[in-house]
C-alpha cells in the first residue's frame, strides 16, 4: 500500500496531537517494512525520523496558524494527495478535507471535548470543529478512537455505528519514561529548577477542563491541616481561559507554594515525573490520558479522576476520586505522601500497568485498520 499520512500538527514540541504523530510514525518504522508512507508535513518536521520506506512531503504554508493548515486541508490536499496516487489517507487530527471525493480515509478521534465541553473553546476554534466533525465521520472508512471511553462518546454523542470504530490506545515510550537513579534527580533539579524532590506534580495544558483550581483547593486544604511542607509544581502550556488558575493561587496565598514551569520540553518530563512523590491529574474529562500513564512508567504514584478514560488507563495502581469533591482529593493525596508502603505499592503496579501500552502495538493496530480499509475498498 501507498499510505498517506497528514502529520501537519507534528512540530519542535511533540505535544498532544503532534506527540502522537510523532510517536506513531516512529514505531511505524520499527514494525512496517512493506507499505509506503508519503508523511504530509510543515517546515519544522523532525529530521532524522523517517525509515527508508516513510517519505515525508513538506508543506509551504502562509503562516503557521491554525486557520493556514485548516485551509490547506480543506482546498489543497486532495489535489496533493491525487498526485501521490495514495491508496489510503490517514487523518489523525479528527477531521478530513470535505472536498476529498471517494479516496479511502481514516480519522483518529482523540476525544469529543469540543462536544462535551464547547465552553473551553473559543468561538472561531469550536464552529470550525463543530463544522468538520459531521462531515468527516460520514466520509471516513474507517474511524480510529484512542480509548473505550471515546468510542462510547462517539456513538452516544454523535450516532457513529460501533462496527466502524477500531479502538486503539496511545502508547508510552519506555526507553523515555522510565525510572531515574535517585541522585540523578536530585541534582539535575536543584540545577535547572531550584527544587527538592517530593513535590506533589500536575502536568497538561493549563485550562479549565484539567480542573486544577480544584487541585489548588485541595493542596490549600493539606497545608492547613497537615501544615504540609511539599510544593506543587504545575508543568504545562496556557491554555483556554488559564487566568483564573493563577488567581486561585493568589487568593489562597499560595504564591510560595505553588510553582508553575510553563510548557516543558518532552526530554525533560522523565525528570519532573521521577522527583514527585505523587502525580495528580484531577481532569474532568479524557480522550486517552497520558500524562497518567507516562508518570505510571516513570515508577510514581499517581492519584486520578474516576471520570471519562483515565480509570481505563489507570487501572487498579493508582487511586481514583471523584474530581469535584476537593476533600476527596486532598485525602488521596494524603494517604499517598503519608503511607510509605501505599506510595511503593502504586509505584510498582503501575510500571506493571504501563508495560501494556506501547507505540509499538499502537502501530500494530494501526496498521490492521489501515489493512482492513484498503480491503474494503476492493483494491
Amino acid at each position: 500500500m501507498n499510505i498517506g499520512l497528514n502529520a501537519l500538527l507534528m512540530g519542535g514540541t511533540h505535544a498532544g496531537i503532534g506527540n502522537y504523530i510523532y510517536n506513531l510514525l516512529k514505531a511505524l518504522a520499527c514494525v512496517d517494512a512493506d507499505n509506503k508512507y508519503q508523511v504530509f508535513v510543515n517546515k519544522e518536521y523532525p529530521s532524522g525520523l523517517w525509515a527508508h520506506n516513510q517519505e515525508p512531503v513538506p508543506v509551504n504554508l502562509m503562516s503557521q496558524r491554525s486557520w493556514a493548515r485548516i485551509l490547506w486541508e480543506q482546498v489543497l490536499l486532495p489535489s496533493s494527495i491525487a498526485r501521490k496516487d495514495i491508496d489510503i489517507m490517514h487523518f489523525p487530527d479528527y477531521s478530513l478535507p470535505v472536498l476529498l471525493g471517494s479516496q479511502p480515509s481514516i480519522i483518529t478521534v482523540h476525544d469529543l471535548t469540543y462536544k462535551l465541553f464547547p465552553e473551553t473553546f473559543s468561538r472561531g476554534k469550536l464552529l470550525t470543529k463543530l463544522a468538520l466533525l459531521g462531515p468527516s465521520l460520514r466520509k471516513a472508512a474507517g474511524i480510529i478512537a484512542v480509548s473505550d471511553n471515546t468510542k462510547k462518546d462517539l456513538i452516544e454523542v454523535c450516532g457513529v455505528s460501533p462496527e466502524r470504530i477500531t479502538v486503539v490506545h496511545n502508547g508510552v515510550d519506555l526507553e523515555v519514561f522510565k525510572p531515574m537513579e535517585s541522585g540523578e534527580v536530585r541534582g539535575q533539579l536543584a540545577v535547572k529548577y531550584n527544587l527538592e524532590p517530593g513535590y506533589i506534580l500536575y502536568v497538561g495544558t493549563l485550562e479549565p477542563r484539567k480542573n486544577i483550581t480544584t487541585l489548588i483547593k485541595a493542596f490549600k486544604m493539606l497545608k492547613e491541616s497537615r501544615h504540609l511542607p511539599h510544593k506543587l509544581v504545575i508543568a504545562g502550556g496556557k491554555g483556554w481561559l488559564y487566568r483564573e488558575i493563577f488567581q486561585a493561587v493568589s487568593e489562597l496565598g499560595l504564591e510560595q507554594e505553588v510553582l508553575f514551569t510553563g510548557y516543558v520540553p518532552a526530554d525533560e518530563l522523565p525528570l519532573f515525573y521521577n522527583g514527585a512523590g505523587v502525580f495528580v491529574y484531577p481532569s474532568l474529562y479524557e480522550g486517552f490520558g497520558l500524562p497518567p500513564l507516562e508518570a505510571m512508567a516513570c515508577g510514581v504514584p499517581v492519584v486520578t479522576s474516576d471520570c471519562s478514560s483515565l480509570p481505563e488507563v489507570v487501572g487498579e495502581a493508582g487511586i481514583m476520586v471523584n474530581p469535584t469533591e476537593v476533600e476527596a482529593l486532598s485525602d488521596a493525596i494524603d494517604r499517598v505522601l503519608a503511607d510509605r508502603q501505599l506510595a511503593e505499592r502504586l509505584s510498582v503496579q503501575g510500571l506493571q500497568r504501563a508495560q501494556g501500552f506501547t507505540w509499538e502495538e499502537c502501530s500494530r493496530k494501526t496498521m490492521a485498520v489501515y489493512t482492513q480499509v484498503y480491503a474494503g475498498q476492493g483494491r
